[in-house]
């Protein structure tokens, strides 16, 4: 296969990166949103079947990416107190979320505000420490990584 010759310098190349930065998570973030909504709105799953298999192969190629280069974030290191922070942060989020979504669809909970605040609670606590464990562990991987990457590097 023939190799073709770069037409762009440097400069160039890192701002088409930033732009196709920018686009991926756009597309990202709107195509949650899209599920989300059409979740709330009742759509059964062969409506937004497609857009989910979009945005899990997008989450998990991306996810499997960063952590075979040892990424793990622009502004913050792979730390208890980071996973405490984003697990409590997408906890009230995906909490509220399910909340929203339940009283929504479901007149059972319209009815019963204390059953829909227990559910949403359970809720959280799962989604809580789901999230703390990935994150656990994908640091813990990332940390490792790093470790072997500068050992590399330095050989």
């Amino acid at each position: 296969m023939k190799k073709f010759k770069k037409v762009v310098d440097e400069r160039q190349e890192l701002e088409m990166l930033r732009v196709e930065h920018f686009g991926f998570w756009l597309m990202f973030w709107l195509l949650f949103a899209s599920i989300m909504i059409q979740t709330g709105m009742g759509a059964s799953f062969k409506e937004f079947g497609f857009e989910f298999g979009v945005f899990m192969v997008a989450c998990i190629l991306s996810l499997i990416s960063y952590l075979r280069k040892g990424a793990w974030d622009y502004y913050t290191k792979p730390c208890v107190k980071t996973y405490l922070l984003y697990s409590i942060v997408s906890t009230i989020i995906f909490g509220g979320i399910f909340g929203v979504i339940k009283y929504i669809t479901m007149d059972y909970f319209k009815n019963n505000m204390k059953y829909l605040i227990i559910s949403v609670g359970i809720y959280s606590v799962f989604i809580f420490i789901l999230v703390f464990i990935t994150l656990y562990l994908m640091g813990n991987y990332v940390i490792k990584k790093r470790k072997q990457l500068e050992e590399e590097y330095e050989e």
